[in-house]
């Protein structure tokens, strides 16, 4: 088993929106080059998730069958390596799990671990293969791809205007009331 570093993460790129109230996605992928041997065990670390980013759906797939079958695959942060998808199937070429925290009832539409906070800080976007891998060494390159929701947990409230039309002599900033996106009415 091995740790393999996508090069978003090795350039250190933190998840983050780029607005405190609108929510981001973000496509990366890792490609085992041909020969690398792909086994039971294996980390693949795609990027940093940076500090209060609430995680909205993950999906991930893969482009090339890597075993028969038994292949399962966990995603989740350096914290809590199966959080957001625990031992889905992932062996067949084009397998994909999706998970969303959306409300849903059915199971396959929550987190493995239900509502997932964000973390105070950084922690690493990572997925685990685990099971029977019965192709040791590739002779053609696989390429697994995890596609990525987020926004910020605690937005900001934003100035909706003034008080006072001779502000800034008279009244004070009035502010609209903050956005806070919620999961089951539970909030973040």
């Amino acid at each position: 088993m091995a740790t393999y570093n996508s090069g978003v993460y090795l350039r250190g790129t933190r998840l983050r929106p780029g607005d405190q109230c609108e929510c981001a996605e973000t496509t990366i992928s890792y490609t085992y080059p041909i020969g690398t041997a792909v086994v039971s065990g294996d980390i693949i670390k795609f990027a940093h998730i940076g500090e209060n980013v609430q995680i909205l759906e993950v999906e991930i797939d893969n482009n090339t069958s890597l075993a028969a079958s038994g292949v399962t695959v966990d995603v989740g942060t350096s914290a809590v390596a199966d959080c957001f998808i625990d031992g889905n199937s992932f062996g067949n070429a084009g397998a994909t799990a999706i998970s969303v925290t959306d409300g849903e009832t059915t199971a396959d539409d929550h987190f493995a671990d239900g509502h997932v906070l964000p973390s105070a800080t950084v922690v690493d976007l990572q997925a685990t293969l685990a099971g029977s891998i019965g192709t040791a060494v590739t002779d053609t390159a696989r390429t697994i791809t995890i596609r990525v929701k987020y926004q910020y947990a605690y937005p900001e409230q934003y100035i909706s205007g003034v008080s006072d039309a001779t502000y800034p002599f008279a009244g004070n900033i009035t502010y609209a009331p903050a956005e806070v996106e919620t999961y089951n009415d539970n909030a973040p």
